[in-house]
């Protein structure tokens, strides 16, 4: 009959665990990878290229505020305002954001 002492199992036990940690990192290390092709870069398009994306400002307001001393809150929508002020052409603006390009040349503007 064969007596182990009382730690000698988990002696056994964490040596096993410790050579099949090191051994395991061995095994994933030789594993190969299936590689891909590389992405070829978009051609360059060889012609003037435009485009124009209009947008609208809309004003309103969400907060508060204080003047001398009183705060007071303040939530008004686009519609409040435009239906309490006497001159709305001030309250929204059109404007624009134009690209023109050529090759890999670009020029910018932002029209309001």
């Amino acid at each position: 009959m064969t007596v182990f002492r009382a730690g000698a199992m988990k002696d056994a036990v964490t040596t096993f665990a410790l050579l099949l940690g090191l051994c395991g990192g061995a095994v994933a290390a030789d594993v190969s990878m299936p590689t891909k092709a590389p992405i070829p870069p978009a051609p360059a398009i060889p012609a003037w290229t435009f485009s124009l994306t209009p947008y609208l400002w809309a004003t309103s307001l969400n907060g508060s505020t204080t003047v001398k001393g009183r705060t007071i809150d303040v939530d008004a929508s686009f519609i409040d305002i435009v239906e309490h002020t006497e001159i709305p052409k001030n309250l929204f603006q059109l404007a624009a954001f134009g690209e023109a390009r050529y090759d890999r040349f670009g020029l910018l503007t932002d029209i309001a």
